[in-house]
């Protein structure tokens, strides 16, 4: 880090991964102001993501509204993830122009079903985008949502999903959680 040079660190959906901040992509943001200070107080590169991942994602779970579990690790503390519960999970997004938008999400479907195929549809504003077939594990999914759909402001934002199943239903895990997809990632790119 140089010092005076001003880092901001973007926050997708529990994504801890740190990147660039772009005006029209961002949830939440934070700035460090003295790099060299925050470098002497916080040592490493992980206590800096855990510090700046707890102010990040307290910003972040006023856009979530009902259906989603509490933050969770993986990989060693590698992967911020946040389950959906239930059958349905809704968020607000602050998007700042209309116009047509590129989604891409990282998900995972809980497979409480052995190997039955989780679906999830994508509402926009109650319109509904897109209907996914899930694969098994993490992978990557992504569509456009046409101009029109999203306005400039608030959003409502819609995850419905054909099943949830709890842990403890078929591993016999303390967890009686209904769990639908786990979300890494949710990315809105603005296309011009």
């Amino acid at each position: 880090m140089v010092a005076g040079q001003d880092i901001e660190f973007l926050k997708v959906a529990h994504d801890l991964r740190h990147a660039p901040v772009q005006p029209d992509n961002a949830f939440a943001r934070d700035r460090i102001s003295d790099p060299l200070r925050f470098r002497q107080t916080i040592q490493t590169e992980f206590q800096a993501r855990n510090r700046l991942g707890a102010i990040i994602n307290s910003s972040l779970r006023r856009v979530l509204g009902s259906g989603w579990s509490k933050d969770e690790l993986w990989q060693d503390g590698k992967q911020s993830v946040v389950w959906a519960e239930g059958l349905r999970s809704e968020m607000n997004a602050f998007f700042p122009s209309t116009g047509g938008y590129r989604w891409r999400l990282k998900l995972f479907p809980h497979n409480g079903r052995g190997f039955a195929c989780q679906v999830v549809e994508v509402k926009v504003n109650q319109t509904s985008v897109v209907k996914i077939l899930l694969e098994q594990r993490w992978h990557w999914y992504e569509f456009d949502v046409p101009a029109g759909l999203v306005h400039s402001g608030d959003n409502q934002l819609q995850f419905l999903f054909h099943f949830a199943a709890s842990p403890r239903s078929h591993r016999g895990s303390p967890d009686d959680r209904p769990l639908s997809v786990a979300f890494d990632l949710l990315e809105a790119v603005a296309q011009n």
